[in-house]
């Protein structure tokens, strides 16, 4: 018995995981982590009933994981490399434009914002390549984010290997011991999903908030050690400004 849904083009593409199950996987997953096209793709979905799908043998759980681990890493390095080439004078045209709209007037929207998104990669991207794939809605920005700062390859490659490993296995759990009830197991990707989202922003404003702090303790300290100023003079002794004569 195939699991239902109850949305009728989903549940038609699931009619066809007994025959075609391997690549339907590939397929959604690689969509699934593909910069915006993802938000709209159900591929945890998929991973979930394929793997249900499995504990009754017309499919094999592990070729189940491996089709989605396989199409998780290449749909996330379509997005980094795509990002990569775009650069991130890209983005920051593209919030820009936001910016200057009525929806982005209305959110605040700051085109500055993305040098603290840069400093934030430079300084803890890996951190925030992991969490990402466990929060809805990042999986597939953050790998665009980190191509677009070139975060170094290794490292993205080796925390988005490590994260997928991980969520694909928690996914495939979810459909070998609840997909019996699909809307139940749905219900639990989704809540582990907006958790993920929860802890994703949690560490990024404690990370932000400790790297502002450093840098304002290390100016205090900068200031009161007497350190040239940013116009390279020497404070004199009244602690007034250099003298340009």
């Amino acid at each position: 018995m195939l699991p239902q849904t109850g949305i009728a083009v989903l549940d038609w593409i699931l009619s066809f995981l007994n025959a075609w199950g391997y690549l339907i996987v590939v397929f959604f997953t690689v969509f699934e982590n593909i910069f915006i096209i993802g938000t709209l793709t159900p591929g945890e979905t998929i991973v979930i009933a394929a793997a249900f799908v499995s504990t009754h043998g017309d499919l094999v759980l592990p070729m189940v994981w491996v089709c989605s681990l396989v199409g998780t890493l290449i749909g996330s390095n379509i997005t980094y490399w795509a990002g990569r080439r775009l650069g991130l004078e890209a983005f920051r045209a593209s919030v820009q434009r936001v910016s200057e709209m009525r929806i982005g007037r209305l959110l605040r929207v700051d085109p500055s914002a993305i040098d603290e998104v840069q400093a934030h990669f430079d300084a803890d991207g890996s951190k925030t390549v992991f969490f990402s794939r466990f929060a809805v809605g990042a999986k597939n920005l953050v790998p665009a984010m980190a191509g677009a700062v070139k975060m170094p390859v290794f490292w993205f490659e080796f925390h988005t290997a490590l994260s997928a490993t991980i969520y694909t296995s928690l996914m495939c759990a979810i459909g070998w011991f609840l997909g019996e009830n699909m809307d139940y197991a749905l219900g639990v990707a989704q809540g582990m999903s907006w958790f993920g989202l929860a802890v994703l922003l949690a560490v990024g404003g404690v990370l932000v908030y400790t790297r502002r702090r450093a840098r304002r303790r290390a100016a205090v300290e900068a200031q009161e050690s007497g350190a040239p100023d940013e116009t390279g003079g020497e404070p004199d002794e009244t602690g007034g400004e250099p003298d340009e004569t």
